[in-house]
Parts: structure tokens; C-alpha cells; sequence
């Protein structure tokens, strides 16, 4: 079946769906209250995704869908549990992000850029994480050590020029801001000031390399 024939389809089934929540909830028969987002959230982003299984050129799919999914799963477990111990949103969502790119890749080799912002999101996810867990641990420096790593990634990849090279000098940079982080973080005021610029130059520096590709 072609896109352009199930995507009404899906899209009258979807507000069908509402409808019946809604009237549900209206009439007392079923509190829809914390279901009536989550569920709605995980079909668009099944949808995506079928979208994606239907036509994987459709690569771009995967994004939306897995992002809509994870915030499904912060609004459910928002509404049914508590959570005070750190902020699962800001685990949950960028984790998906991050989750989405990465699957990019996968689905399609050719698109190795979805690394970074991949390795980049799923880092704050996990700085986040150990922030919650384990306080008393610098979570820039965890960041950081995601980063280098994200970047290291980019070395294994093949490419019709063969293996990458330039991803080991911001790779070793950053992996080794980051154990600075860990080691000296909590004593020093000046290593969030010296990562915010490190951030800026490596971009810069990204930004120069894609120009000088295109020109070439």
C-alpha cells in the first residue's frame, strides 16, 4: 500500500481513537486522564516508524518516531510515578533523541554524521543520569568522556577515502578534558569556562572542514 493511500487512513484511525478516549472519559466509563497523551504519542510515533519499515529510504522517519516515543514514555511515567531523585525527563527525552540518530545510522551507513548528534544527546542523557545517582561525581567530566568517545566512533567508519582520521584529535581532546573534569573539577572554577570553549572551537572547526570539503 502506498504512503500517500494509508497515511488518511492512519490518520482517521488516529482520531477515531481520540474520540473514543474522549468520549470515554466524558461519560465516567474509563479515566483517560494519564492514558489519553501516552497513547496517542505512541501511535504518531509508531507511525513514523512504519514509515520507515515501509520504505527505508525514508531513513528521516526514524527520528520523529523514536523521539515521540520516548516522550510517551516520560509523560506515562510521569502520571503513574514519581520520580524525585533526578529529572527523567531530561534522561528519558534526550536519550530518545540521541537513540533516534544513532538508529539512523544503522538503518543506513551513509549517513555517518547521525553519530554526533547521536553521541551528543545520549551523553547529557547519561551526565544526567549519573548526576542523579552519583552526585558527588562531576557530570561535565561524563559528558565530556561521551563526546571523545562519540568522536572516536567516527574512526571505525569506513568511507570511500577509507577510515577518518581527523575525529582522533577532538576525540583525544575531549576524552581527556573529561577525566580533567572528573579528577579536578570539583576544585577548579575555570574548567567550565575552558569546556564552553572547547565546545565552540571544535564546532568552528567542523564547520571549517565541511566548507573546505564542499570547495575542494
Amino acid at each position: 500500500m502506498k504512503t500517500s493511500r494509508w497515511l488518511p487512513l492512519f490518520i482517521g484511525a488516529l482520531l477515531i481513537i481520540g474520540g473514543i478516549f474522549l468520549l470515554l472519559g466524558n461519560f465516567n466509563i474509563l479515566d483517560v486522564g494519564g492514558l489519553f497523551w501516552p497513547i496517542i504519542l505512541t501511535l504518531v510515533g509508531a507511525f513514523f516508524l512504519l514509515l520507515f519499515l515501509q520504505d527505508r529510504r525514508q531513513w528521516w522517519a526514524i527520528i520523529p518516531g523514536v523521539t515521540l516515543l520516548s516522550i510517551a514514555l516520560l509523560v506515562g511515567l510521569r502520571e503513574f510515578i514519581s520520580y524525585e531523585a533526578f529529572d527523567i525527563g531530561g534522561v528519558i527525552v534526550p536519550g530518545g533523541i540521541g537513540l533516534s540518530f544513532l538508529l539512523v545510522y544503522v538503518a543506513n551507513r551513509e549517513q555517518w554524521w547521525a553519530i554526533i548528534p547521536g553521541g551528543v544527546m545520549v551523553s547529557i542523557s547519561v551526565m544526567l543520569l549519573v548526576q542523579g545517582f552519583l552526585p558527588e561525581l562531576t557530570g561535565v567530566g561524563v559528558f565530556f568522556l561521551g563526546l571523545g568517545l562519540t568522536f572516536l566512533a567516527l574512526t571505525t567508519i569506513n568511507t570511500a577515502k577509507g577510515k577518518m582520521k581527523w575525529p582522533w584529535i577532538p576525540g583525544g581532546i575531549l576524552l581527556a578534558m573529561g577525566f580533567l573534569f572528573i579528577v579536578f573539577g570539583a576544585a577548579g572554577d575555570i574548567f567550565p569556562y575552558l569546556g564552553a570553549i572547547a565546545l565552540i572551537v571544535f564546532g568552528i572547526y567542523i564547520l571549517w572542514r565541511a566548507t573546505r570539503r564542499k570547495e575542494q
